[in-house]
Parts: C-alpha cells; sequence; structure tokens
C-alpha cells in the first residue's frame, strides 16, 4: 500500500514534469526573456556511443540559428575518467555573427596525477585558463568567426 505521504510526493513530481513541459513546449522565446542575459548559457551536447576502439572521432556540425550565450558541445569523450574533456563552439557575446564567437577546448585536470593540465602551444588568437566548478582542468578559447548554415 503507498502512504498519503508518498501519493503527495509522487503527485508533485507529475505536477513538476507537467509544467516543465508546458514551459518547453510554449515557453517564450529566449530573445524575448530578460534572464536568459543573467544565467548560464542554453547548451546543446552531443555524445556519441561508441564501444569499438578507435583512434580518432568526427563530428560534423551546422548551426543554422544562433541564440545569444549558447554553446554547442560537439565532442565529449571520457567524462569522469582520465584525460576527460569536451570541445565545441561558443557565442560568447551578442545575438549575431557580429558578436564574439569562439572555438572551446577542456581538459579535466589528470586523476593519476596532482599536476594541473598546462597548454604546450596557443595560437596567437587563442586563450588559456584555468576553469573550476564542474571539476578542475584548463580551457582553452580561441576566437573564431564561425557562420550560421556553414558545415564545420
Amino acid at each position: 500500500m503507498i502512504s498519503q505521504k508518498t501519493k503527495q510526493r509522487f503527485n508533485k513530481v507529475i505536477i513538476i514534469t507537467a509544467a516543465c513541459s508546458m514551459f518547453s513546449m510554449f515557453g517564450t522565446s529566449i530573445l524575448h526573456t530578460k534572464a536568459a542575459t543573467h544565467s548560464a548559457a542554453p547548451a546543446v551536447y552531443v555524445s556519441p556511443q561508441n564501444i569499438s576502439a578507435s583512434d580518432i572521432i568526427s563530428i560534423d556540425w551546422s548551426p543554422v540559428q544562433t541564440p545569444p550565450y549558447t554553446y554547442w558541445a560537439v565532442h565529449n569523450w571520457n567524462a569522469g575518467g582520465e584525460a576527460g574533456g569536451y570541445a565545441g563552439f561558443q557565442q560568447q557575446s551578442g545575438f549575431d555573427e557580429n558578436g564574439k564567437r569562439t572555438l572551446h577546448f577542456a581538459l579535466w585536470d589528470p586523476i593519476s596525477s596532482k599536476e594541473a593540465i598546462k597548454a604546450e602551444y596557443l595560437s596567437p588568437n587563442s586563450q588559456a585558463g584555468p576553469f573550476g566548478g564542474e571539476g578542475t582542468g584548463m580551457k582553452v578559447q580561441t576566437t573564431y568567426g564561425w557562420k550560421d548554415y556553414n558545415w564545420y
């Protein structure tokens, strides 16, 4: 028999799930949402599942429209494990191709060592630095004016 307290919790979960579903289907456009400029970037992650051993992976990506302050993580590997990281494209400012667009690459610090990961080489238009919050590691951002409707 399900207790009254469990039924109430279950009803709360259903109501919250329904509200989130309704907002995602009928919510306001991000361009008209003031909070969008003050919160974390919307993110789109592509995480292919491949159990076979490989040396390289390739993902083709094309943005159709670039919402403000959006990050596309097009490569993710070994999350939470040794040598884990991700790479993608980020609209860091502005609402169109005139805003700052970057390529973003990050590696978590090694688990097997206390030494922080470091960049051996940076292109002239790249910046590297530490990150935290989701673990610790190094990120590299390279200014790159990618265009909507082009493949990368």
